[in-house]
């Protein structure tokens, strides 16, 4: 069975499909993973600051979903890493926008909810309004789960805005 990519290390920024393929590429990887490695800005979020499962509404579809996993990060295990998704809800028209963040990844199995209120989410709300590609409503950030079990993200380098 074909083996899950593995994002780069130093940058997480760049998937390989195994440590061969990392190994080769890595004479034309280093200088922007090294640049990217120094741009870094990590935020960390313990779970015990993450608010519930949200329940999510799809525009496109109507539908709306809840978590079907067992918690904020229970998909994850130390040193895993995934590329999460944050949205700020998208307000019924003259309502104010929410102070709220919405976190999930592409299976839905990790998902948990951000507040403006608390210092390190008001840093990932003034990243997700600096996006432009998205309207300022929605970002994408390589995370990774660091050995006390915090959620490590890089909010200086954006991921593109993945076919999900």
């Amino acid at each position: 069975s074909p083996k899950a990519h593995s994002l780069c290390t130093g940058c997480k920024l760049v998937k390989y499909c195994n440590r061969e393929c990392q190994k080769a590429h890595w004479p034309q990887h280093k200088a922007a993973c090294k640049a990217a490695s120094r741009k870094a800005t990590i935020v960390v979020i313990d779970p015990s600051d993450m608010g519930g499962v949200p329940t999510l509404y799809n525009y496109k579809s109507g539908n709306t979903t809840t978590s079907s996993g067992g918690g904020a990060l229970s998909g994850m295990k130390p040193g895993a890493s995934c590329t999460i998704k944050f949205q700020r809800p998208i307000p019924a028209p003259g309502c104010k926008m929410a102070d709220t963040l919405m976190a999930y990844n592409k299976k839905r199995t990790i998902q948990f909810s951000l507040f403006s209120s608390y210092p390190s989410h008001a840093r990932i709300f003034a990243k997700i309004k600096e996006c432009a590609s998205t309207g300022g409503i929605k970002a994408y950030f390589s995370s990774t789960v660091n050995a006390k079990g915090q959620l490590e993200l890089d909010i200086e380098n954006m991921l593109p805005v993945p076919p999900w």
